[in-house]
């Protein structure tokens, strides 16, 4: 909360003993660098919660095909449709776009997945995979170390509130955050690691708001006549400064909190009257969102109140474009490895041209192939140039 504060004398002691009332006023942080902190500011912060249900909703909108070094899918090939079986169905309660919302649901929040690699019974090579709550896995390691430089994990302790289950360390396929690292150098930082200032603004400015607009806010500041820095220290006034709190508080309260803010500075009375938009709280809590919405790859157009309806499709198709699509080539590669698809002459990558925002690209490829076509032709009828040059022009229409 921020105002303005003008005192005629000994305004050094006021503003001090102001600042240790502030400090508490409204402060809420939230650690976002452990696994309990950034699922406190899943839990507590909308901003994060629409940041991450955009990106995991654009994720399970993806297809998965096999596609050719161009681009090309693959479709009358019975191996794509026994590799596609495997993918597209990872056990018998979720289908491959609800399967992928909630890994990059976990992936987003916590920066690793855990999946349950399942054997089904008397079917040596057939697996269910199940997410595994994040805080539910407990890895236990070795003193050793990979080619990675990773710890080697000797097991899985997976709390299952009645005890305690073992998994072995093939039983557990990981996903991690495509780029991020930890401190200890393997993959899989939180997103939300970087992200304690920014979060821990939103929610201390969303409450101020809601106070504000719901109790009226603190109407002034009482000074209780300190002259000196031996007065302001002296303990007498601390209990009186208590004692004036607690018949204030019989008035009603700001959340439990004083509806006037007790300093031991000059005697006074400075009203509080400044507005929300006094306070740049609207640019404050903006900036923040901004910055959890850039973590995540959303373009700043989302963070808008208002948002133009033409420019939502350009917005979003920059989403794919520029975050979901790139690493989601990344994500399915690791879908393949989780289901033990050996290497094939083509590669299952994602697919996003059923998405709405794409049509129209679509239509204005489809009429320059067309216009491009009829170009070509008196050219190859007059000889000027050979089917193969005219291949090579239509090409980049083609795929």
């Amino acid at each position: 909360m921020a105002f303005d504060i003008y005192a005629s004398e000994n305004n050094n002691v006021l503003v001090r003993d102001l600042l240790e009332n502030v400090e508490t006023f409204n402060k809420v942080e939230v650690n976002t660098k452990t696994s309990q902190g950034q699922l406190n500011a899943f839990n507590k912060s909308s901003v994060v919660q629409t940041a991450i249900r955009k990106r995991a909703d654009a994720f399970s909108h993806l297809e998965i095909w096999a596609k050719d070094e161009n681009g090309k899918k693959i479709i009358n090939n019975d191996i794509v449709k026994k590799d596609l079986q495997l993918l597209l169905y990872p056990n018998e309660y979720q289908n491959f776009n609800c399967f992928n919302n909630q890994v990059e649901s976990q992936v987003c929040i916590y920066g690793r997945c855990y999946v349950h690699k399942s054997k089904l019974l008397g079917i040596n090579d057939k697996f269910n995979f199940y997410v595994i709550p994040f805080d539910m896995v407990s890895p236990v390691y070795s003193n050793t170390y990979n080619s990675l430089f990773e710890k080697e994990i000797l097991y899985y302790n997976i709390n299952i509130g009645d005890g305690i289950l073992r998994l072995e360390s093939d039983e557990i396929f990981i996903y991690r955050d495509n780029w991020y690292k930890n401190r200890q150098g393997t993959f899989g930082l939180s997103r939300l690691y970087s992200l304690s200032e920014p979060i821990s603004t939103l929610l201390s400015i969303g409450e101020t708001i809601t106070q504000l607009i719901v109790d009226g806010g603190a109407r002034g500041i009482i000074g209780q006549g300190a002259k000196d820095i031996d007065t302001y220290s002296a303990p007498f006034l601390t209990r009186e400064k208590i004692e004036l709190q607690k018949a204030l508080k019989e008035y009603g309260g700001l959340r439990d909190k004083f509806k006037y803010i007790i300093t031991k500075g000059a005697a006074s009375y400075v009203p509080i009257t400044s507005k929300i938009v006094d306070m740049q709280l609207p640019e404050l809590l903006m900036s923040a969102k901004i910055s959890v919405f850039e973590q995540y790859g959303l373009p700043n157009i989302f963070a808008a109140e208002e948002t133009r309806y033409k420019s939502l499709p350009e917005a979003r198709k920059e989403f794919y474009t520029g975050t979901i699509i790139p690493e989601a080539v990344k994500r399915f590669s690791d879908f393949c490895n989780m289901v033990s698809i050996p290497n094939r002459d083509w590669l299952y990558k994602p697919d996003w041209s059923h998405l709405d925002f794409y049509q129209e690209d679509l239509k204005e490829s489809a009429i320059a192939l067309q216009q491009v076509s009829g170009a070509l032709t008196p050219l190859l009828d007059k000889n000027v140039i050979t089917v193969s040059e005219a291949r090579g022009i239509l090409e980049p229409y083609l795929y």
